[in-house]
């Protein structure tokens, strides 16, 4: 079984998460190549720490979250369908970023699909990507509506048996959890470290419930960070150097 997260020790095998607007042009819209140029440039330096990477890619929340409101466009689950292609699409896009930036990465998805776009994601070929080094990065979600890819993460990174979840939050103000919204509550305090039930109980924004519970149903830290600054941080985090909020089963 793979080692968890313990401050102080590099890490071995991480999981990623990205939102879709990662990825994506001005105003949160569509896909700017530029814009996972520098994504994947910002996650090369963590890698040279030698952790295994997968990276789970979000997308829906273009489709899903206030561009498209309930009462217009497509209905729930066709959206939900939609935002798992929107996936597929930021996930492509990163890796050609990685590919421009000399780091070999392999797009896998969970749902079936020409090998020409994405390899069909099994856990025994992510394991064997992953011991070879290459970033593995996971399109789909769960391939399932009324799913958010916040599940998918904190099922892989069980299942691939990663030392913690790692997730990017954008916000000019974020450093981590906070008890508000840090970009519109002056009050809004940081929290550094937070058990899984203390985000359930006090619905601190950080993952969905049904992923911040399998996280602590099986032991698996979280740690959130400011998207912001993904070079810094992820590099100090997988050395063991943590920047951002901790979550875990215990304080």
């Amino acid at each position: 079984m793979q080692r968890r997260y313990t401050e102080g020790s590099r890490v071995e095998k991480a999981l990623l998460k990205l939102s879709g607007q990662s990825v994506a042009g001005p105003g949160g819209k569509g896909i700017d190549m530029e814009a996972a140029w520098k994504v994947a440039s910002d996650i090369k330096p963590a890698l040279s720490r030698q952790a295994d990477t997968t990276i789970v890619m979000g997308g829906g929340g273009i489709i899903r979250g206030a561009i498209a409101s309930p009462e217009v466009g497509p209905g729930r689950i066709a959206r939900d369908r939609i935002g798992m292609l929107g996936t597929l699409l930021g996930g492509m896009a990163l890796k050609e970023g990685f590919r421009e930036n000399g780091v070999e990465a392999v797009v896998m998805s969970t749902f079936a699909i020409d090998p020409n776009y994405a390899e069909q994601y099994t856990y025994d070929r992510a394991m064997r990507h992953l011991a070879n080094h290459k970033v593995v990065i996971v399109t789909g979600g769960l391939n399932q509506p009324l799913f958010s890819t916040d599940t998918i993460s904190a099922q892989l990174a069980i299942e691939l048996g990663c030392s913690a979840l790692y997730v990017a939050k954008r916000g000019t103000k974020l450093r981590g959890i906070h008890s508000a919204d840090p970009e519109t509550d002056v009050d809004a305090e940081y929290l550094d470290h937070v058990t899984h039930q203390d985000v359930l109980d006090r619905k601190l924004k950080v993952l969905d419930g049904s992923a911040v519970s399998m996280c602590r149903d099986h032991n698996m830290p979280i740690i959130v960070f400011p998207m912001r600054n993904l070079n810094l941080a992820l590099a100090q985090n997988f050395s063991g150097r943590r920047v951002g909020s901790l979550v875990t089963v215990e304080l």
